[in-house]
């Protein structure tokens, strides 16, 4: 994967090992910790059959629309390829429980090997991840795969292991078959996600923070962390899904106020209440920038915040998850219970109003 970003925006390309097509995707990171915290809560107010269960289709979800990008089907002699070669990229994208890779062609069965993946490491769950080589491998082989994590180093083994087969060859915790109508990239994908734009203002990139070390890029593990939070680069669509899948399914579970507290809870470690207000605010500004969330120019009074986010990400999903991140992050700066009022779609620019 190639990513390349400005200000504002991050787009990935990834060269498919056959053919010419090239996939472009609309990147934004997103603090692990909101959504650690997410799936721990989900897991204790829904249960952790029914919260993994949700997890887990929204990853299904996610391996397919990360195939439907390349717009192509894979030829079956090229398979066992195809899948080799998409898997061990998982290691070089932070993914560390694809440290090891095994795939047998005949019985079409992947087996990862690693320890302490994303966001599982904390929550002990990892459907989410199964869920995502199930659905990548469906698209590859055109059948049903399932996906079960049956090691997993944040629920105290030594380690974590991913196995993916043919739903048919049975022995997986759950079965789920994606309506990829729902999920294909919308149409005007690429016209909203990357169109040009330009400030006066010097707003920083991610490449920028990297080269002033302020976000750090683990070589070893390919992770990025911004003061000691992990930050993880995903399509846009993801969080959308997730959101849209919780509310859907876990009806009972307060998503939207459990990511705001979370991310207020990471805004306190980040913008330190020593530091003047004018200050933190500026470095909301950097990150906003640097994770993709587009140019953002914020005004503050009195009683309100007003954001304007100039080509921000578009999925065709919401970007509310984004939005209770920034609510959460702003709370904290201003030391105030912000509301979120409104919000203002445009084409090219979304503003949010808050009030204080």
């Amino acid at each position: 994967m190639i990513m390349i970003d400005t200000p504002g925006r991050i787009e990935s390309y990834v060269q498919r090992p056959f053919g010419s097509i090239r996939s472009r995707r609309r990147l934004v990171f997103n603090w692990e910790r909101v959504l650690a915290d997410v799936e721990i809560a989900a897991i204790k107010t829904l249960g952790k059959d029914e919260a993994e269960g949700i997890f887990y289709r929204t990853g299904k979800e996610l391996g397919l629309r990360y195939m439907y990008f390349g717009g192509r089907a894979v030829p079956s002699f090229l398979a066992p390829r195809v899948v080799r070669y998409l898997f061990s990229t998982w290691k070089t994208t932070g993914f560390t429980i694809a440290e090891n890779l095994e795939f047998d062609p005949v019985d079409k069965r992947l087996v990862l090997n690693g320890d302490d993946n994303y966001i599982c490491r904390f929550s002990g769950g990892g459907s989410l991840f199964a869920g995502f080589a199930a659905g990548i491998l469906t698209y590859i082989y055109g059948i049903e795969f399932e996906g079960v994590i049956t090691k997993c180093s944040g629920r105290g083994d030594d380690g974590c292991e991913l196995i993916s087969q043919p739903r048919e060859n049975g022995g997986m915790s759950y079965t789920y078959t994606v309506d990829v109508e729902d999920i294909k990239p919308v149409k005007g994908y690429d016209g909203r996600n990357f169109i040009s734009t330009t400030s006066k203002e010097r707003i920083p990139s991610i490449t920028d923070l990297i080269k002033q070390k302020k976000v750090v890029h683990d070589k070893e593990t390919s992770r990025f962390s911004l003061g000691g939070e992990c930050i993880i680069p995903i399509e846009v669509g993801f969080t959308g899904m997730l959101l849209k899948n919780i509310e859907e399914q876990g009806a009972e579970f307060d998503v939207r106020m459990e990511i705001v507290d979370s991310a207020r809870a990471i805004g306190k470690d980040q913008f330190p209440p020593r530091v003047p207000e004018s200050t933190n605010l500026v470095k909301l500004r950097s990150i906003l920038s640097s994770f993709g969330y587009g140019l953002p120019f914020i005004s503050v009074k009195k009683d309100r915040v007003v954001i304007d986010l100039l080509n921000p990400p578009y999925s065709g999903f919401g970007f509310q998850w984004n939005i209770l991140v920034i609510q959460g992050l702003l709370s904290s700066i201003l030391d105030s219970s912000l509301n979120l009022e409104e919000v203002k779609e445009k084409r090219s620019s979304t503003v949010l109003h808050f009030s204080r």
